[in-house]
């Protein structure tokens, strides 16, 4: 017969079982007094740096493939075709590394000026058709309540009745059905990855009840969307004050929309496809995986209203090593979330300095994977879908030290998942 597997051996490699969680214990302060002052020192010229290395890449490896993937260097239209595939994977890291400049931007830490931060943020935002200053403001309600049940606005997980009222069955039938089924695990990843941040900028639908209640707000009703949108100026993700700032925003996604149908007329759809499209998916991906593994692991908490604050949902990231591309071109994002999510006014390239000098404060509270490489981030990303699906009080944790209310939800794993 059939055994059910140690939650600790689905996910491996955890810094601590998971069994040895501590809800943190250490203050605020304590975490801030740990770090080195030089590490809250941000450099215009240092950003730029990043920035230029970041369009270089992009613009060597276009230069590249020009150069050398032609008709008469290559002749064959499939491998042709192939190549061009590769250089679209490729050159969605590059997409992705302005992206994740930009998300540094967003928390002011390009430079000392908030404008210029803001400045090169709408610029790179823009042209990757994200609304700048509309995801930098419900990007900081996410950080402002990260994993609170009620008012985060990212990965906000099912509660078990929620997720058995989805599939339509009983909750206490929920772990018979939710057997293991890896081809439909596929599909919700396929699709998730290349819709899901375009199903967010216009939908938020992983957010928290609080913000599901506020599309039905005076505010709410207005909206042009009725709903929580970010393009939507009168949206109850916003407050009036936030109204140019948006409008900002959607014209700076609307120009770059228009560039695309410019150069698509002068060099042909294919081409704009291959060139912008496809890299364009590819930073999709990274991004929502990035986000995702970030912010999902059954050896992490969720927390009701009651339970939570400010440096108990900070300790809910998870520092995941994505090898040199995430080092590189991911700019340590990957590596040193958990410290991001407690002080998002330190810059990318302190961070993992940072990040060493908190571990001692944190202590069995701070999470972390130990592989190294980007195949083994990828892996974590399917093992995690599997095992995450709802969120429960106190299941198969035992009687953990600190971890007594049924205010600390945590991932119930899939049935499906047995030892031979």
């Amino acid at each position: 017969m059939a055994a059910k597997a140690n939650l600790s051996e689905t996910v491996p490699d955890q810094s601590a079982p998971l069994d040895d969680f501590e809800i943190p214990g250490y203050t605020f302060d304590q975490f801030r007094k740990a770090i080195p002052r030089h590490c809250f020192d941000k450099s215009a010229i240092r950003g730029s740096v990043y920035v230029l290395r970041s369009l270089f890449g992009f613009l060597f490896l276009h230069y590249v493939f020009h150069r050398l993937v032609t008709p008469s260097m290559v002749p064959s239209a499939l491998v042709s075709g192939l190549l061009w595939q590769l250089y679209g994977f490729m050159q969605g890291f590059f997409m992705t590394s302005w992206w994740v400049l930009a998300h540094e931007c967003g928390h002011g830490n390009f430079s000392r000026s908030r404008s210029l931060s803001d400045f090169v943020g709408f610029i790179i935002h823009s042209i990757l058709l994200v609304p700048y200053f509309s995801w930098q403001i419900s990007h900081a309600a996410h950080h402002r309540a990260t994993s609170h049940m009620e008012r985060d606005q990212n990965y906000v997980p099912p509660r078990r009745d929620e997720y058995a009222k989805k599939l339509g069955v009983d909750k206490e039938e929920l772990e018979h059905l939710a057997a293991e089924a890896p081809a439909l695990t596929a599909l919700v990843l396929v699709v998730r990855q290349l819709a899901a941040l375009p199903v967010y900028l216009w939908t938020n639908s992983t957010s928290g009840d609080y913000w599901r209640r506020k599309k039905d707000t005076e505010r709410g009703r207005k909206a042009w969307f009725r709903g929580l949108n970010h393009f939507d100026p009168r949206s109850p993700l916003f407050e009036g004050k936030d109204k140019w700032k948006i409008i900002a925003s959607d014209l700076g996604v609307m120009l770059m929309a228009l560039v695309l149908v410019m150069m698509a007329r002068k060099y042909g759809a294919r081409s704009v496809a291959f060139e912008y499209f496809v890299p364009w998916l590819w930073s999709n991906h990274w991004q929502i995986t990035i986000a995702y593994l970030n912010h999902t692991d059954p050896s992490i908490p969720h927390y009701e209203s009651s339970e939570w604050t400010y440096v108990r949902g900070a300790a809910t990231t998870m520092d995941r090593n994505a090898g040199i591309i995430g080092h590189y071109l991911f700019h340590d994002i990957t590596h040193t979330h958990v410290l991001h999510h407690h002080l998002s006014s330190i810059p990318w390239y302190h961070a993992a300095e940072a990040t060493e000098a908190v571990k001692g404060v944190m202590g069995k509270s701070y999470r972390r994977t130990e592989y190294v490489g980007l195949g083994d981030f990828i892996r974590d990303m399917w093992r995690v879908r599997r095992v995450c699906q709802w969120v429960e009080g106190r299941v198969n944790h035992g009687e953990l030290d600190g971890i007594k209310s049924e205010g600390v939800l945590w991932y119930r794993r899939r049935a499906g998942l047995l030892d031979e």
